[in-house]
């Protein structure tokens, strides 16, 4: 699973986390 989320955090998807975190910042 680590591994999994390593990955996701690398992926395109990382970059709409953080901009979802700085809209609800």
């Amino acid at each position: 699973a680590k591994k999994e989320e390593e990955e996701f955090n690398t992926g395109p998807l990382s970059v709409l986390m953080m901009s979802v975190k700085n809209n609800t910042q």
